[in-house]
């Protein structure tokens, strides 16, 4: 089987499968050199096609990894706006940034924005934007609605650890678990895969993301959110502990509570960072900046791993995977494997 797969979110990827075997993965920004670029990885798209001299009648399928994409094409003056940090959010930021506004206005809870889920999953599978994009994906590329899949978000995460090491052929069940900023209004999945099927066992909505927290103490401390996230992972080894441990008790702390399996935030994210700077600013004023560092890689490691051993406990699978963008926090891995 042949399949081209699309990622038009941040870091806009490429990838070929041919025939079965994973051939070919390029991002967007080494034609455009824009750094994690968002957008239709157009160049990309037109490389692999050119390189392994395909059409759309010799790809059985093309899969994008969100419900929701941007149709933007790369072009010139895009990039030019890019480069200068003025490029508008894509539509699904819009659904979730009025989620937010209304959220926050009203006081609305978890419970209310996981119900909005299911609509804006509904609305999403038979709205303009995927008509946009099946008829995009048809006049550059010739691709044929029946070809075209939407995954998604956290559903392409999960199955990217079964693909990349060959969990398909594990006989024991593996319990799958994704975590990062949001995709498609969750911040994350869990689920059972055994013999080839996936039953979803849970979800973590997009108000209780904790990478969030992650990305709001980098852009706190003067760096750039997604993508910075690994220098304040290694700061945090640099204060002496006492230091660091008390900043975790009296500043973070108390920002995320994990239980019956469940991520809750005292401060829901509501899908930007914004909210979360203006709490962290509150907290941290005056605060050494390895010491706020510390505080937030120990939240993350005590409450991410305390999640994960509350679901080892309530599904009974003790092998494990991970995707997402939290987990490639190497600190984090480490003590999860640790664990007892």
């Amino acid at each position: 089987m042949n399949i081209l797969g699309i990622h038009i979110g941040h870091n806009a990827t490429a990838a070929l499968i041919l025939n079965n075997k994973l051939e070919a993965a390029i991002s967007e920004e080494k034609f455009t050199n824009i750094k994690n670029y968002t957008g239709f990885p157009l160049n990309a798209v037109n490389y692999i096609m050119k390189e392994y001299n395909l059409t759309a009648d010799n790809i059985d399928f093309c899969a994008l990894a969100c419900y929701l994409n941007s149709t933007e094409l790369p072009t010139q003056e895009r990039m030019e706006k890019m480069k200068k940090g003025g490029i508008s959010p894509p539509l699904g930021d819009y659904y979730l940034g009025a989620a937010g506004i209304i959220g926050r206005y009203f006081g609305f809870t978890t419970p209310i924005f996981e119900g909005f889920y299911g609509f804006y999953q509904n609305d999403i599978k038979r709205g303009p934007n995927q008509k946009a994009m099946i008829n995009l994906l048809n006049k550059l590329f010739g691709f044929r609605e029946s070809q075209i899949v939407f995954v998604h978000h956290h559903l392409a995460h999960t199955y990217a650890p079964i693909g990349f090491f060959n969990l398909h052929k594990q006989k024991d069940p593996i319990l799958i678990i994704t975590q990062d900023g949001y995709g498609d209004l969750l911040a994350g999945m869990t689920g059972k895969y055994k013999n080839g099927k996936y039953n979803l066992l849970g979800t973590t909505s997009f108000v209780n993301s904790t990478a969030w927290i992650y990305a709001a103490v980098t852009k706190y401390l003067g760096m750039k959110e997604n993508e910075h996230e690994h220098k304040v992972m290694g700061l945090a080894a640099y204060p002496p502990k006492e230091y660091g441990m008390k900043i975790y008790e009296k500043k973070f702390k108390d920002l995320i509570e994990v239980k019956n399996a469940k991520i809750n935030l005292k401060y829901k994210t509501f899908h930007t960072t914004a909210y979360l700077l203006a709490v962290l600013r509150d907290r941290l004023y005056r605060e050494r900046f390895d010491n706020i560092a510390f505080g937030v890689q120990q939240l993350i490691e005590e409450k991410i791993t305390e999640f994960v051993r509350q679901n080892i406990e309530k599904y009974k699978i003790r092998n494990l995977a991970f995707g997402g963008g939290l987990f490639m926090n190497v600190k984090l891995n480490k003590r999860i494997q640790e664990m007892p």
